[in-house]
């Protein structure tokens, strides 16, 4: 028995041993395409076409497929969580390939404004169908795929992803925020007559979008696609100035690396590394996500958005020093290099069903992944060029030419109805965005004014009597918010104490497996946060009153409160809510689906008490790291 578990064991470190070496081949393939047949220069010889178009477009075809790979790897290691190899490191670098996007928009915007006489008169009709179309389609198509995946389930949030209100792509907030700056920059440019005050203008722009997602929380809503809501919306959007202003003095810059390049590699390569670390330890130690719904941790923030701008400005200036001693140039670049756009657009669609199979390899998956991620741009480039084809004829009114054969006049009125088509699409889609909008406000209207209804019918209410007070999605397949219904507990001072009928998520009442008190416990943090701030809604938060013992609004009975309010089993007893249902390791009794849920102890603890599927108080009974248990939250609510 001994040896047969042994055997298994070693194929199992095997397994993951091939799994990790075959994983670390696509990063290698990423450099092998970048420099294959590149031209590396001698000494005291330059580049000097350096950072040009042929550049921009190899760099940005490295940046799409490394984003791509950094995503996959953070769906494979759990962003970090799970070493796989050397593979692993991919999960914290995408701020360095998206860097690469910033900067060479803004390096190309600026020299293409300077080297191109009128190049704003068709500034905005080519951003219009270069960016704006090609953000709109892909909306089309990733709304498509939310409905079947349940991610929209209220019209309304249907509406706003097919405009990119709502960011259905989450990797669509780049094209988001280019949109901005490409029309900040037209208007900008057009006005202001003076020239030193242009690009001082637009980097004010560029700052006030960093400060807007700086200040602003992440979204943990079900398609997690608000606007600036999430630290990828602005701790690489800087770059985009250094780009400008790269772009501006590029010449002088160009120089100067020139003279000085024997000494500024290697130093630029070494402050790169220090920055590394620095930003290692400001992403693992200090970190965007020590946000709560009362705290904002601007502190931590602002470390690790100062530790990930040096890192990337000082990895935007390596990688220059590298171009101006490569010249790039092979048939693959060449070939990806027309659908990079496209590639980083749709990526997201191929990745959707990552996991699909969790006996597959993930090095399979990668690969499986990957080209259906080029299939699928190559098929949306086809699909954008018919769709600009027909906008051109409509725009340019070339059904008009009567030097045209009767033939191709036809086909460009033809071409002219389909734009009338998509036009009539898109005004029935603005007017369901209003009804829906309008019909959402008039349920917030009625949830709120119905709050003050509850609050009298409480008054009225008997102990243990079942009372609804608030609105909650407990029930993500119908529509709307559902009402919560509570037990009355007990009143006292005008004021009743009430007990969560269902059941919520399950959530470990401590992370690690260590001696608590309730205080400093992770289940508290939950519950004064999301419970407080996404289950009670705004209007009944207003009624809430601290409790006497924690001083939160939103807290877990204790055992001592369940024996002094002499709570009957049936009270006890609790079902989970649809919604929690879905947390498939929440533990529910077969027999009469009831969940077990958490009591709160107040001294230090390290085994919490539970109420089982029967009603009855099992006193310290459960280890603090167990993660079965449901969450059933209490509250003091004022009658006055």
């Amino acid at each position: 028995m001994y040896r047969e578990q042994t055997i298994l064991l070693n194929n199992y470190d095997n397994i993951n041993t091939l799994n990790f070496v075959l994983l670390t081949v696509f990063p290698i393939l990423l450099f092998f395409i970048l420099f294959f047949k590149c031209k590396i220069l001698k000494k005291n010889e330059f580049n000097e076409d350096a950072f040009g178009i042929n550049d921009a477009k190899a760099l940005q075809v490295f940046a799409a497929f490394g984003i791509l790979i950094h995503h996959l790897s953070g769906a494979s290691t759990n962003y970090g969580d799970v070493f796989k190899g050397p593979i692993t490191v991919m999960s914290f670098v995408g701020i360095l390939f998206t860097s690469i996007f910033f900067f060479f928009s803004g390096f190309g915007l600026i020299r293409s404004y300077e080297s191109k006489k009128n190049y704003l008169d068709g500034f905005v009709r080519s951003k219009f169908q270069a960016v704006f179309v090609p953000f709109m389609i892909t909306n089309l198509l990733y709304v498509l795929i939310g409905l079947s995946q349940g991610r929209i389930t209220d019209a309304l949030s249907f509406f706003t992803s097919v405009f990119g209100i709502t960011l259905i792509n989450t990797n669509a907030w780049f094209i988001v925020e280019i949109l901005i700056l490409y029309i900040a920059f037209y208007l900008i440019f057009k006005n202001i007559k003076t020239e030193k005050y242009k690009i001082p203008a637009l980097a004010l722009v560029a700052f006030l979008m960093t400060l807007t997602g700086f200040l602003l929380k992440h979204d943990y809503t079900r398609i997690n696609g608000h606007w600036f809501r999430g630290e990828w919306w602005f701790n690489t959007t800087m770059i985009f100035v250094f780009g400008l202003i790269f772009g501006k003095n590029r010449d002088v810059i160009f120089e100067f690396l020139k003279k000085n390049y024997s000494k500024l590699l290697p130093a630029n390569f070494a402050l790169l590394i220090l920055s590394a670390i620095f930003e290692s330890y400001a992403r693992n130690n200090m970190s965007y996500y020590v946000e709560t719904y009362t705290y904002y941790g601007y502190t931590e923030k602002l470390v690790t958005y100062i530790s990930q701008t040096i890192f990337c400005v000082l990895f935007i200036m390596f990688t220059m020093l590298i171009l101006m001693k490569v010249k790039f140039g092979n048939r693959i670049l060449k070939f990806l290099s027309v659908y990079t756009f496209e590639i980083y657009l749709i990526q997201d669609i191929c990745m959707l069903n990552y996991g699909y199979d969790e006996q597959a390899p993930d090095w399979l998956l990668f690969a499986v992944i990957i080209i259906a991620t080029v299939g699928c741009a190559i098929l949306l480039k086809v699909i954008l060029k018919f769709v600009n084809d027909r906008i051109n004829s409509f725009i340019d009114r070339k059904y008009e030419d009567e030097n045209l054969t009767i033939e191709k006049r036809a086909r460009y009125k033809n071409d002219v109805t389909i734009v009338k088509g998509f036009i009539l699409f898109y005004a029935l889609m603005v007017a369901g965005l209003v009804i829906s909008a309008f019909t959402q406000i008039k349920i917030m209207y009625h949830e709120n004014s119905s709050v003050l209804e509850q609050v009298e019918a409480i008054k009225g209410s008997e102990q243990f009597d079942e009372v609804s007070f608030g609105y909650f999605d407990t029930d993500s397949f119908t529509d709307g918010n559902e009402t919560l219904v509570w037990y009355v507990i007990a009143k006292e001072d005008n004021k009743a104490l009430l007990l969560m009928k269902d059941s919520l998520y399950p959530y470990a009442y401590n992370k690690t497996f260590e001696e608590t008190t309730y205080k400093d416990s992770d289940i508290r943090d939950i519950v004064i946060n999301e419970v407080c701030y996404e289950v009670i809604n705004n209007t009944a938060r207003k009624y809430l009153v601290d409790d006497s013992v924690t001083g939160d609004k939103v807290f877990l009975l204790s055992e001592e409160e369940v024996r002094k309010y002499d709570i009957p089993a049936d009270v006890l007893m609790s079902k989970p809510t649809k919604n929690a249902k879905e947390f498939t390791g929440i533990l529910i009794d077969k027999h009469n689906k009831n969940a077990y849920w958490w009591l709160r102890n107040d001294g230090l603890t390290i085994n919490a008490s539970v109420v089982d599927s029967n009603g009855n108080v099992n006193s310290s009974a459960e280890e603090v790291s167990r993660t079965r248990f449901a969450i059933r939250p209490a509250i003091w609510v004022n009658l006055n």
